[in-house]
């Protein structure tokens, strides 16, 4: 993703820029990436981290920090536009999309609503797939049909005025019944040379085209179709050699051989269409929010049972990240509460503060048990104790999974077991809840070093950078 950034003072605007993915550190400096001028900012302020969706500001220890809201802050996750203040300088962040879209965004849909909705649109190309085809298909073999019914006509036309026309008793040759079946739009009977013999009424040349009379004429029943698109057929009247005339039909095939008609056709497609649908969309609905439930009765199981980590296998990308979240809020469940399965020899967590009903502390509160000592001030920091040494209890865990990727030989006495192989995850690393639970304060503290005590113990956790983006340093001393 991009950013946008605009820098005001004294309410004139000082820069305006645009920053690409990458890590770009705010200060003084003149080397830093955004130079705030300004005797009151540190030289290395914070850290502006953009990822490739998301974006942060992380306070690099600066002696007056950076405020968001009026509140002072030391990590601000940027997703949408904010305004952050430097020592009087207002930082305004735009996030920007990589590319601008060429369609105006579409409203959220849920899962089942988006998921119903494409197997409809899919369903519908099928239904277009298959019954527009299906329906040429019945009309051409309707055509046929029809056409072969035209042929058994006009032949019969033909062979009901043999007599009449050997005997030359013109009277007498009719067109009747062929002329009232389905299909038969007009039907004649004529001479040799296309005279109209019968109907009496239709007297006239039937055949005026001499190509098509001439094709009319051939042995065996002719079909033609006219350029006004009208369908003819003819069948010659002949006793032995002796051409005697001609039997002729204008014809509808289509007519002839009644169909079932489109909407029934269509009923049928829609129901087949109606039935995928449901089963398609069954079927991608169990499959896409089957690992979900999945996901929800493990996270149920391991939060009732106290196991370290999920059996769920994740199908993508975007459950393994489901997972990674689920992982770290069974860490912060199980430091939440550390002295409830707490093994014999350790000491419960102590009492942070008086409960209700109880009178007010001493003067002397730091020198008084139960109570705890003052707190610091806010804008300083707790200090954090020097190195232990390579040679100390330490260990680098990812912040992406909780898992203990390394640890020195003298962290191994804090393992749950001894031989355990990296990575591990950390509930299951660790079996002493009050030390669980100030390792998992530690890491989740915001600032780039962090120390918590160890209730109990004269123990304290030391978190510092590790090797990498995405690791941290916990180092496990004794209290001075």
């Amino acid at each position: 993703m991009k950013l946008g950034l605009r820098i005001e003072h004294g309410g004139a605007t000082i820069a305006d820029m645009e920053l690409d993915q990458g890590d770009h550190v705010i200060g003084r400096a003149p080397e830093c990436a955004v130079v705030l001028p300004d005797r009151a900012v540190s030289s290395r302020h914070a850290l502006l981290r953009i990822g490739e969706t998301s974006a942060e500001l992380i306070d690099q220890e600066s002696l007056n920090g950076m405020h968001l809201e009026g509140r002072k802050v030391a990590k601000i996750p940027i997703a949408r536009d904010l305004t952050v203040e430097i020592c009087g300088h207002l930082l305004h962040f735009h996030p920007k999309a990589r590319s601008r879209r060429l369609l105006p965004a579409l409203p959220a849909l849920s899962l089942r609503l988006a998921v119903l909705s494409a197997t409809a649109v899919l369903a519908l190309g099928v239904l277009c797939a298959a019954w527009i085809p299906g329906n040429t298909a019945l009309r051409e073999n309707r055509l046929r049909e029809g056409l072969q019914r035209g042929a058994l006509l006009v032949r019969s036309l033909a062979e009901q005025n043999i007599l009449p026309l050997r005997a030359k008793l013109l009277d007498q040759v009719r067109v009747t019944p062929v002329s009232a079946e389905e299909g038969v739009l007009q039907a004649y009977v004529t001479d040799p040379y296309g005279k109209i013999l019968a109907p009496p009424k239709d007297l006239g040349k039937a055949l005026d085209n001499p190509q098509a009379l001439a094709k009319a004429a051939q042995s065996g029943v002719n079909l033609w179709t006219e350029p006004d698109g009208e369908t003819w057929l003819t069948c010659p009247v002949r006793d032995g050699e002796t051409l005697l005339g001609l039997a002729v039909l204008t014809y509808d095939p289509l007519r002839a051989v009644p169909g079932s008609g489109s909407a029934a056709g269509l009923a049928l497609g829609l129901a087949c269409a109606v039935l995928l649908w449901a089963v398609t969309g069954a079927a991608i609905l169990r499959l896409t929010l089957g690992p979900a439930r999945r996901l929800a009765e493990d996270m149920g199981v391991a939060l009732k049972s106290g196991a370290g980590a999920l059996a769920f296998r994740p199908p993508s990308r975007e459950y393994a990240e489901l997972k990674q979240a689920a992982e770290r809020l069974l860490v912060l469940a199980a430091a939440a509460e550390p002295q409830k399965d707490a093994p014999a020899g350790h000491a419960p967590r102590q009492a942070v503060g008086p409960a209700p009903g109880d009178p007010p502390p001493p003067a002397d509160v730091a020198a008084t048990p139960g109570y705890p000592a003052a707190p610091a001030p806010s804008d300083s920091r707790p200090p954090v104790r020097r190195t232990a040494g390579e040679d100390g209890a330490w260990c680098l865990i990812s912040l992406d999974d909780y898992r203990l990727v390394q640890w020195s030989p003298g962290f191994a006495g804090h393992l749950a077991v001894p031989d355990l192989a990296p990575p591990v995850h950390l509930l299951t690393a660790l079996a002493d809840p009050a030390l669980l639970s100030a390792v998992a304060e530690a890491v989740d503290d915001p600032a780039p070093q962090a120390e918590r005590p160890v209730q109990g113990q004269s123990l304290v956790a030391v978190k510092r950078p590790g090797t990498g983006p995405g690791v941290v340093r916990v180092e496990i001393t004794e209290t001075a």
